[in-house]
């Protein structure tokens, strides 16, 4: 971690839901994974970097 400057990992633990609608009803927002993932368990685990001081600019899209 120290040579590439991260201070941390963050660990996300999510579930998959055992069903989906399809087709996905008309709006909603966010995609249906593939059917081998539905009713299990995932972790991600990602990389943190130390706030520089000074630095609080922000990037709008």
């Amino acid at each position: 971690m120290q040579r590439d400057k991260m201070s941390g990992v963050r660990f996300y633990l999510g579930n998959y839901a055992d069903n989906y609608p399809t087709p996905k009803p008309e709006g909603e927002i966010g995609h249906i994974p593939v059917k081998p993932y539905w009713g299990h368990t995932t972790m991600v685990m990602v990389t943190t970097r130390e706030e520089k001081k000074g630095n609080t600019s922000t990037t709008s899209r």
